[in-house]
């Protein structure tokens, strides 16, 4: 997307847009339920959906799934489709909920967060920590194969939940978000996990090639190739990753997709960049229909969820 279209709409702008593309319907399915426990002094909520299958003999996989700035756990279900793909393929599927629909990546209580609006003070590491150990207690989760996945802000806290909770993902995945550089000095080694990005060339809120989210206050970020390169460097990869373009499947949506991968790693935990050149701020597969001039274009050259998935399926955690 040309600058000067991200200057028309500023920070501010933007965030309202994405509340808009990111609303929910209310959901129909018996499987899905809402839930609340409290932590740190608040009530924080979390959506399951819990497939037909399921059976509290068999432990199943856990996909976690954190929305981005102004979403919710009901619009970053509809936003992704996991639910379809936890009744398919027979993982839990939960989406917690961010304090004031935001994350808390890293940054200390009311410093600058996405597009200048301030992190709420919460302490979501350790809400996501509680609410696992709450998820493991109540449900039969293989704890060896238990994932993360997050958009946008939810993929900076994603980031931040690698670097906090060591060892305790099996594998890692985000869409159009790219590693905050704060966090990227302050996180410490550990074990190699497993990680797939998924980033659009023209996305006008977290820019491909790094700097603030938004052209506004907040940041810097890593570029969506130096965070790559960061993990890749984690996790003891190749120096270079092996480039790969994807067969064109819509050639009228106007993007293309490279594959960017990192192997011969550190207890086989591959690190893999998909370039949607073209693509912006979106999710790539989800429909059409949102605010093209202000969120960019939407590919559909790949379904962001099943890549995802996909890639899960491969890894377990290392002991």
């Amino acid at each position: 997307m040309p600058l000067s279209i991200v200057k028309l709409f500023p920070p501010a702008l933007l965030a309202l847009a994405l509340a808009g593309a990111f609303r929910g319907c209310p959901d129909a399915s018996p499987n899905v339920s809402y839930h609340a426990m409290a932590h740190d002094g608040r009530e924080r909520a979390y959506r399951l959906h819990l497939p037909s299958t399921y059976a509290d003999t068999a432990p199943a996989s856990l996909v976690m799934i954190l929305h981005p700035f102004t979403g919710t756990h009901r619009s970053m279900a509809r936003l992704t489709g996991f639910d379809a793909l936890s009744e398919r393929e027979g993982f839990i599927a939960v989406y917690p909920q961010g304090v004031q629909r935001r994350w808390n990546n890293g940054g200390p209580p009311g410093a600058p967060g996405p597009f200048g609006l301030g992190f709420a003070n919460a302490d979501d590491g350790g809400f996501l920590a509680a609410l696992l150990d709450r998820l493991q207690a109540d449900y039969a989760i293989d704890e060896d194969r238990v994932y993360l996945a997050g958009a946008s802000n939810g993929g900076f806290m994603t980031y931040r939940m690698l670097c906090e909770l060591d060892g305790v993902f099996a594998a890692a995945a985000v869409v159009m978000g790219s590693m905050p550089a704060a966090l990227a000095a302050d996180c410490a080694p550990g074990s190699a996990t497993p990680l797939l990005l998924i980033h659009g060339t023209d996305d006008p809120a977290v820019p491909f090639e790094g700097g603030a989210p938004g052209g506004g206050p907040g940041g810097p970020f890593l570029s969506a190739r130096d965070t790559a390169a960061f993990w890749a460097a984690r996790n003891g990869c190749a120096a270079a990753p092996t480039v790969t373009p994807l067969p064109e499947r819509d050639p009228a949506d106007g993007t293309r997709v490279v594959v960017e991968a990192y192997g011969d790693c550190a207890g086989d935990a591959p690190v893999t960049l998909y370039v949607i050149e073209g693509g912006g701020h979106t999710w790539p597969g989800q429909p059409r229909g949102w605010p093209r001039q202000v969120v960019g274009v939407v590919s559909q050259e790949i379904d962001a969820s099943k890549v995802i998935w996909t890639f899960f399926q491969e890894f377990t955690r290392s002991p």
